[in-house]
């Protein structure tokens, strides 16, 4: 249903769980893994990946479970938060009828951001290096995605030429090498995305709470991430999942904020 509202109060309200299905599909997916986790050992996980065990330095301080199904369960268990954002984003397009701004990248957005918290689901449970690098790279999908998004909303690239986009860049990435940790890479898409959203931002009416607001949440859980790889802090990567969520969620409601229809 669309709804002609242009108060940030009224956007802010969208990242309520209005969508039954996501609620139910978080409570599912925890469930499922938290019995796989008491009844089954890390080796099923080579049912899906015969990649090898990483032994790096790993970017967390959560204590590891060496033959648990879930290695990490905290950091496992957080990484729903991305899956359900992204849900939630597919189900609002689709129930919209895709009157919304966006709709295809907008579900090209929602459809990466779920498939990057199975992935980290997969990562921070198995330790295994085929889903770490999956997982890193989905990452700077995603970030992609919203910055494609950011144009579309502006009007600088049509919806479909949007969608056309973010595979390309995709394919491009994934034939130039296969290593996650390219020198820069992440960063590179995060100040091409921050690009992305000043142009929007300076060129059409939206919301600037929506969007300092946003951007504060990730700045917010990179700072708890590097809390917990430099500090110490053994749940910062659990509270970078979920603020992740939540800002990729807020970000996306900004890009509807310039229209007077808004989801």
């Amino acid at each position: 249903m669309l709804l002609n509202t242009k108060s940030d109060s009224e956007h802010i309200r969208h990242m309520q769980f209005k969508q039954p299905l996501v609620l139910l599909f978080s409570i599912a997916g925890v469930l499922i893994f938290w019995l796989a986790d008491n009844t089954l050992t890390n080796s099923a996980w080579n049912l899906v990946t015969s990649s090898p065990r990483i032994h790096l330095q790993p970017t967390t301080t959560e204590v590891i479970s060496n033959d648990s199904f879930l290695r990490r369960p905290w950091n496992c268990h957080s990484s729903i938060f991305l899956s359900a954002a992204g849900l939630y984003i597919i189900l609002v397009v689709i129930s919209s009828n895709y009157h919304c701004v966006g709709p295809y990248c907008s579900l090209g957005l929602g459809s990466i951001l779920f498939i990057l918290g199975m992935l980290s689901y997969g990562w921070w449970g198995s330790n295994r290096e085929s889903l770490w690098h999956a997982d890193n790279r989905f990452m700077e999908y995603t970030v992609v995605a919203l910055a494609i998004l950011f144009l579309v909303a502006c009007r600088v690239l049509s919806d479909h030429f949007g969608i056309m986009i973010i595979p390309f860049i995709i394919l491009i990435r994934e034939y130039m090498t296969k290593d996650s940790l390219t020198p820069g890479a992440m960063e590179a898409m995060f100040f091409f995305a921050l690009i992305c959203a000043f142009i929007l931002l300076c060129s059409t009416p939206c919301s600037l709470s929506l969007f300092c607001i946003g951007f504060g949440l990730t700045l917010a859980g990179l700072l708890c991430k590097s809390a917990d790889w430099m500090k110490g802090w053994t749940k910062g990567t659990a509270a970078f999942h979920l603020l992740t969520a939540i800002s990729f969620f807020l970000l996306w409601i900004w890009t509807q904020s310039v229209s007077e229809k808004v989801i």
